[in-house]
C-alpha cells in the first residue's frame, strides 16, 4: 500500500505541475498582451506628442507672424499719418501761395496712402478668413513711386 500512496502522490504531484505550467503559460500570454497594447499605447501617444509638437510650433510661429504683420503695419500706419500731421502744421502757418498747394497735395497723397494701407490691412484679414475674392487690377509703379516720394521730399 506503501507503493501505492507514492504512485498516487508522484500523479497528484504531476498533475499540480501541469496545471502550474498551464497557469504560468498563461500568465506569460496575459504579460506578453499587456506588453503589446503598452508598446502599442506608448507608439500612439508619441505620433501623437508629435504631432502636438508640430501644432505648438506653428501656433508660435503664428504669433511671431502676427507680431511681425503688427509691427509693419504700426510702421506704414505711422509713416502717411506723420506726413499728414507735419504738412497740416505747415499749413497752419503763413506761407507763400504756391506752397500752401503743394503742402495740401502732399497731405491729400499722405491720406490717400493711409486709407490704401488700412485698406490692405482690412483686405489681409478678411482674405485670411476666406471672405474676400481676389481680383486683378493694373497700377502704374512709376506713380506709387512718386506718391511715396512727395512724402519726404520736402523733409529730405
Amino acid at each position: 500500500e506503501g507503493a501505492k500512496d507514492v504512485a498516487q502522490l508522484a500523479e497528484d504531484f504531476n498533475r499540480m505541475a501541469q496545471t502550474l505550467d498551464g497557469f504560468q503559460a498563461e500568465l506569460q500570454r496575459k504579460v506578453a498582451e499587456a506588453t503589446a497594447e503598452l508598446e502599442q499605447t506608448v507608439t500612439q501617444l508619441q505620433a501623437r506628442n508629435r504631432e502636438l509638437d508640430v501644432a505648438r510650433a506653428e501656433a508660435l510661429q503664428a504669433g511671431q507672424d502676427r507680431q511681425d504683420f503688427l509691427a509693419r503695419m504700426s510702421h506704414e500706419i505711422r509713416t502717411p499719418l506723420n506726413a499728414m500731421v507735419g504738412f497740416s502744421r505747415l499749413l497752419v502757418h503763413p506761407a507763400e501761395p504756391e506752397r500752401i498747394s503743394e503742402y495740401g497735395v502732399t497731405v491729400q497723397r499722405a491720406a490717400d496712402q493711409l486709407l490704401t494701407v488700412i485698406d490692405g490691412v482690412l483686405n489681409f484679414t478678411r482674405l485670411q478668413s476666406g471672405s474676400l475674392p481676389l481680383e486683378e487690377a493694373p497700377f502704374d509703379p512709376g506713380e506709387l513711386l512718386e506718391d511715396a516720394l512727395a512724402i519726404v521730399a520736402p523733409a529730405a
